[in-house]
């Protein structure tokens, strides 16, 4: 029996020496030594109940491409034969691919990931399948992905994976986001998720912490499985046609089950980072409370661009895509039921004290129908002020057949976890019917504390004129370099900008020029602009909202809204303005 002992041993130290040594020849992306996600104990076990897959969706010739990604927060120890456990670490990415000929209408391969890369290619036969959809097995703590349930060895018996169908993940059920840059700006994080091993002093890394998903979701793993030559062949559905990557992924997403011992569940990536600091070299870079989707990455969520395919139903609705209507991105939103808990909502991972939001969808009735009513709602909630709502707001629209864009504004006074929009399609009151929806946006609102002034500029309030915060803008010299600006780091491109402004005369004085500039800008471009829209408008001593509305179709680093208050030729002058806003179309 000691010999059988000292053997088990021997043959762990000997798997851990392979491992470590399997580590160093991993290349390694410099951001990684430096910032990573620190997972607090009390996130380990998950949220399944959100969880939610992050699906790329790829296209070349008769092929779709699906990655399905999931994340858990932690991955806990396994294997060692029972002796000496291991592998246990802080943030766990785990993926299903799945290869979709769209000519047959059928899945030819799929590949569930496991321990890096221990499963190839599979054909579909060897699958489990539930109304159509693909299942796959969760290991207990590995994560690791398998077609069947039961024991799984590994390693000569060291590293032994176990699966059951106990805890479902219905993945089809809506529980999938789109990754785009919309969805999912967090992509672009270079670092580790997870404890890094570092000096810190919780560093729970056994191994590793995984990289960024962004290394492993490129389109290599497409070209390698298609007559693709280069990425350029291919289409990303997920940012170019989100409404039919929704139904590819709709349509063949799997079906999880996890292990009946299983302690450490999937979750969003939403949800862990409004729980997570970001750290360096044991040092807090942004401490909780401050890390969300867009901090992550150095962007600004002053602009959050929604799509329904990062929208939550309840047990009472349903979206649906529609890509024949007469709108891009259309998703028909069902009312099902009477019970008007949340039906279409989105809740947002931010802090908005002391900021004031607008939420914006475009709306029609469906098929020429009569006028409908359909409520909108913005509120927050959460723990920062001991759960309560901060702030409730629901307004009721009497919705036409003819595409309008509604609205509804709120100002947070009080610290909050999150804000959530909701849409009812037949109001809060009824019960069911259908309302066809485009284009949903959360912006926080503009005012000209926030713009810059050059040094040919100055910004003032004045508080006696007859509209609320407004602002005399003024033009202090023929230099015309941006006079007053507002610059948003988002990537423009594909998308339909307006910037408006209230504006007229100061003290009833004649006539005046006054110039409204939109452009785009940045290394993803070259340095070079993208679009360059300025519009020069007659303001009169009436107020009047003025705008300049432009498409945007190559990337950038950030759009700038410029204001010129004696047109962008002209020298000196003054303005009144009042209420700016940048809008998605």
């Amino acid at each position: 029996m000691m010999n059988i002992q000292k053997l088990k041993l021997v043959m762990v130290l000997f798997i851990s020496f392979l491992l470590v040594i399997s580590l160093m020849m991993t290349p390694v992306h410099s951001a990684e030594i430096d910032q990573y996600i620190k997972m607090p104990k009390s996130t380990w076990e998950g949220d399944l109940g959100s969880a939610k897959s992050y699906v790329q969706v790829l296209e070349y010739g008769d092929y779709i491409g699906l990655n399905f990604r999931f994340f858990y927060p932690y991955n806990g120890n396994i294997g060692g034969a029972g002796l000496f456990p291991s592998g246990a670490h802080e943030g766990d990415w785990e993926s299903v691919k799945i290869l979709v000929n769209k000519n047959s209408d059928s899945i030819e391969q799929i590949r569930p990931s496991a321990h890096d890369n221990e499963h190839g290619w599979k054909s579909p036969s060897i699958f489990e399948y539930e109304s159509g959809h693909p299942v796959i097995y969760s290991a207990e703590h590995s994560h690791a992905n398998y077609w069947t349930e039961g024991k799984h060895t590994r390693l000569s018996g060291f590293g032994n994976d176990y699966t059951s169908k106990t805890h479902l993940w219905d993945i089809p059920n809506d529980n999938f986001i789109i990754i785009n840059e919309q969805n999912t700006p967090w992509m672009d994080f270079q670092g580790r998720w997870g404890a890094s091993g570092s000096t810190d002093a919780q560093d729970d890394c056994g191994f590793t912490c995984p990289n960024s998903p962004r290394f492993s979701s490129g389109y290599n793993w497409f070209i390698d499985v298609t007559n693709a030559t280069q990425s350029s062949d291919i289409t990303n559905l997920g940012e170019v046609d989100v409404t039919n990557a929704y139904l590819y992924a709709k349509e063949y997403a799997p079906v999880v089950y996890l292990q009946v011992n299983e302690q450490y569940f999937p979750s969003t990536v939403e949800w862990l980072l409004k729980q997570a600091p970001l750290k360096e070299n044991g040092s807090v870079l942004l401490d909780v409370g401050e890390l969300n989707s867009w901090s992550l990455v150095g962007k600004s969520s002053e602009i959050i661009p929604l799509d329904f395919t990062n929208y939550n139903t309840s047990a009472q609705s349903e979206i649906t895509p529609k890509p024949t209507e007469d709108k891009d991105e259309v998703f028909e939103l069902s009312a099902l039921g009477s019970d008007t808990k949340d039906y279409v909502n989105k809740t947002i991972y931010i802090n908005p004290q002391g900021n004031t939001y607008t939420f914006g969808v475009w709306l029609k009735t469906t098929d020429g129908s009569m006028n409908q009513q359909v409520s909108l709602r913005l509120r927050s909630q959460g723990n920062l002020n001991g759960g309560n709502g901060d702030h409730d707001f629901l307004v009721t629209f009497n919705v036409t057949n003819e595409w309008t864009y509604y609205s509804v504004s709120e100002t947070f006074d009080e610290a909050a976890d999150w804000i959530r929009t909701t849409i009812y399609p037949v109001g809060y009151q009824n019960s069911i019917g259908n309302v066809l929806a485009s284009k949903p946006l959360i912006v926080q609102d503009m005012d000209f504390t926030s713009f810059n002034p050059s040094d040919f500029s100055e910004i003032t309030p004045t508080s006696d004129v007859d509209k609320e915060s407004s602002f005399e803008l003024s033009a202090l010299g023929i230099d015309t370099t941006d006079y007053m600006n507002r610059t948003f780091y988002i990537n423009p491109d594909g998308k339909t900008f307006t910037f408006g402004v209230w504006l007229k005369t100061l003290n009833g004085s004649t006539n005046q020029t006054v110039s409204l500039r939109l452009r785009s800008q940045g290394n993803q471009n070259g340095g070079n602009g993208d679009n360059d829209q300025l519009v020069t408008f007659d303001v009169t001593d009436v107020w009047a909202y003025y705008t300049v509305t432009e498409r945007f179709d190559v990337s950038a680093n950030w759009i700038r809204t410029t204001i010129y208050p004696n047109g962008k030729q002209n020298g000196t002058g003054s303005i009144l303005a009042s209420e700016p806003v940048l809008s998605l179309e």
